[in-house]
């Protein structure tokens, strides 16, 4: 997430500061593996 949110800074031109809003953005967008992957989850049990 922290990544994410450096990049999408960066792509955007502001300032690389990185605090709770730009972390929780992230997080909201993040789709978990286990929705994204089911198959391969249900696989490794």
């Amino acid at each position: 997430m922290v990544e994410k949110a450096a990049r999408s800074l960066f792509y955007q031109q502001r300032e690389i500061e990185i605090g709770l809003q730009e972390l929780l953005e992230q997080w909201e967008i993040m789709v978990p593996l286990y929705v994204r992957d089911t198959d391969r989850i249900l696989a490794i049990a």
